[in-house]
């Protein structure tokens, strides 16, 4: 059991109540306290996300190239379906993240992606690999 640190209940310490971090530990805030934060921080400034969603879209369609169902398919063989970044198995799922990322150049060409866990794509955010990497090894995540 662990308590949220936003709501204070106590819930179980699993995938259901808490999203988990690179390091395999459980978030402090519980699932449910993290998507009424967002919701709250949409409805505060619904201007801002919908100029940072655009922004996204925006820079995804100029990054162009295109990875097709058979080149993800060949990327998943050549990592034997293992995380790019922490190696775990993914057993067929995961997700695909551009190495570089598309809001610092990157574009959407085979070579620019890799499969990963949920919480390496999401840690690495916009980061390089180079700096993922670093910002994985000063947390103890790497050795």
């Amino acid at each position: 059991m662990k308590r949220c640190k936003k709501c204070g209940e106590l819930k179980p310490e699993n995938a259901d109540y808490f999203n988990k971090l690179s390091s395999g530990n459980f978030r402090g805030t519980c699932k449910k306290c993290m998507a009424e934060n967002t919701k709250k921080h949409y409805n505060q400034n619904p201007q801002k996300v919908m100029d940072r969603v655009s922004k996204y879209k925006e820079q995804k369609e100029l990054a162009g190239g295109y990875t097709s169902d058979f080149e993800k398919a060949k990327i998943r063989k050549d990592q034997e379906d293992l995380c790019a970044y922490c190696g775990i198995d993914l057993n067929g799922e995961g997700e695909l993240d551009h190495r570089i990322p598309v809001s610092r150049g990157g574009n959407n060409s085979p070579g620019n992606m890799a499969w990963t866990c949920l919480t390496c794509n999401r840690d690495k955010h916009n980061k390089t690999v180079e700096e993922f990497m670093l910002w994985r090894k000063t947390r103890g995540f790497v050795s």
